[in-house]
């Protein structure tokens, strides 16, 4: 609209009424409540987690059966015969001594090598 003089123009002004301003539109951020699920799913799992460990660490022990592996000294160690001997011990100290005293086999059949023996010989050089 083009203003010709200043009264038209004064006119103009006073008919000016003002309008009442739109709600404001904020956008909302996902990602606080999914950062609160985030840090409550790791917090779940760790007390979850604790508490498995504590049931294990608590639970009954059964008595040593009768068929508990011997070991004799004509046997070597082998990994599952030490994880047996882990399983039917009453202790876990008396597991440990009962494996560093085991005697050692006199000598390997031909041909085969133990792996204590090969890592013994092996020389790394920094």
């Amino acid at each position: 609209m083009p203003i010709l003089d200043d009264e038209q123009f004064e006119r103009y002004l006073k008919e000016f009424r003002p309008l009442a301003p739109e709600s404001l539109q904020i956008e909302k951020r996902p990602g606080k409540a999914r950062r609160r699920f985030v840090v409550t799913m790791w917090a779940s799992a760790c007390a979850a987690s604790l508490l498995l460990a504590f049931l294990l660490w608590h639970r009954p022990r059964p008595s040593q059966p009768a068929s508990a592996p011997q070991f004799a000294g004509s046997q070597s160690l082998t990994i599952g015969r030490a994880n047996a001997l882990l399983v039917h011990a009453p202790s876990l100290k008396e597991a440990f001594d009962d494996l560093s005293f085991q005697p050692q086999p006199a000598s390997q059949p031909e041909g085969k090598q133990s792996a204590l023996a090969a890592l013994s010989k092996e020389n790394i050089k920094l």
